[in-house]
């Protein structure tokens, strides 16, 4: 055997013969693209080596180093369109099924944004704020807003660190009884500008952050097609302005067995009563986030349906069915959740808890039982 042309880099990427490589992290051992070429490679995503026989189709085999890049970039208007097709899917411009199927995490950045620390609900549509970008946001793709009293005016700050010291945007002072829409100007060259609707002006106000950063998983991606499970996508008003693929080693599943008749009552505290979990399951890691469920039961109610949900640290996670979560309406029949994840109640923290609620079933007859459980998560 003679091997020529051996080279190394400081990159991912390493050459033995004719190398053929994508942007330095998967790096093939012999010509690819065409048939009947046999091909190994190191995918550096996954961690993993992989073999093909074609030089199309390929297979891991050894052991996953869990991946050598922890987020791969995409980019709006060349690998996707960033406009939704509907709230679970996304127009795909470029092939990336190499990296991108069913189970795959993703983080996008979302235009439309999440609010939270607004108890009185004071501002609103932030999707029309412009230069919004994964470099002005903090680490977990925060902004920072308070209002600020200018004796019965009031005008808005924006920072993109929670200290909020060093501010990027402001408003004009405007009166306590305005409402509408305000001009957002840039401070320090942070680009970020557009508009904010005011609801209500009425106090001072240093506890409102908008979450722009999305966690979901794909269920499935084609050449032209990406279909996600977890937070939907607001079709009216979100752009998905920057997307991540990640290793599947980010993903990780929590499974819970509730045994014998447990919907005799309804209850939010499944866990606490049959599995003696206090206070439910504590998260006691780093962040992440619950991106789906899925349900599987043994025997299910004859005439009262039972709804299952699952809550974080008190909040209700599945919107369906008025927020009841899913219907077990048959068993040994899996129910999982589609794109119907409340994305304010995602976030898991160390000293979270996951909790298990039931509507009632039939109080005579066959009674529910046997309830397994399998929670999605992704570490951020």
């Amino acid at each position: 055997m003679v091997v020529d042309n051996i080279s190394g880099t400081t990159s991912n990427s390493f050459s033995v013969g004719n190398l053929a490589s994508i942007d330095g992290n998967i790096s093939f051992i012999a010509k690819t693209g065409t048939s009947n070429n046999p091909t190994i490679r190191w995918n550096s995503y996954a961690g993993q080596w992989e073999y093909s026989a074609d030089g199309i189709t390929f297979s891991p085999f050894g052991t996953s180093t869990g991946g050598g890049v922890d987020w791969k970039p995409l980019t709006a208007g060349v690998d996707y369109n960033a406009i939704p097709i509907n709230d679970q899917s996304l127009t795909m411009i470029t092939d990336q099924t190499e990296i991108i199927y069913s189970g795959v995490p993703l983080r996008l950045l979302d235009g439309y944004g999440v609010k939270y620390g607004d108890d009185r609900e004071q501002l609103a549509n932030f999707y029309k704020l412009t230069g919004i970008t994964s470099s002005i946001l903090d680490s977990g793709g925060k902004l920072y807003f308070t209002v600020v009293n200018l004796d019965g005016n009031y005008r808005i700050d924006i920072y993109n660190r929670a200290a909020r010291t060093t501010r990027i945007a402001h408003s004009n002072s405007y009166r306590w009884n305005y409402l509408g829409d305000i001009t957002i100007t840039e401070d320090s060259g942070s680009g970020i500008n557009g508009y904010l609707t005011i609801i209500n002006l009425s106090a001072a106000r240093a506890t409102i952050y908008v979450e722009f950063y999305k966690w979901v998983l794909a269920l499935g991606c084609t050449d032209s097609l990406l279909a996600i499970v977890g937070p939907p996508f607001n079709v009216a008003h979100s752009n998905i302005l920057e997307m991540w693929s990640g290793s599947t080693t980010r993903t990780q599943l929590i499974q819970f067995f509730i045994p014998g008749n447990y919907s005799l009552l309804a209850t939010s505290t499944l866990l606490t009563d049959f599995l003696f979990m206090y206070h439910g399951y504590m998260w006691m890691a780093g962040k992440a986030r619950i991106v789906a469920f899925k349900l599987v039961a043994n025997a299910v109610s004859s005439i009262n349906k039972i709804m299952v949900n699952i809550s974080n640290t008190g909040g209700l996670l599945c919107t369906s069915n008025s927020g009841k979560g899913l219907e077990i309406s048959s068993a040994h029949h899996g129910y999982s959740t589609n794109v119907d994840i409340n994305p304010i109640k995602t976030a898991l923290y160390a000293g979270a808890y996951i909790e298990v609620s039931t509507t009632q079933g039939d109080l005579i007859g066959i009674y529910d039982s046997d309830l397994s459980i399998v929670v999605v998560i992704v570490w951020e």
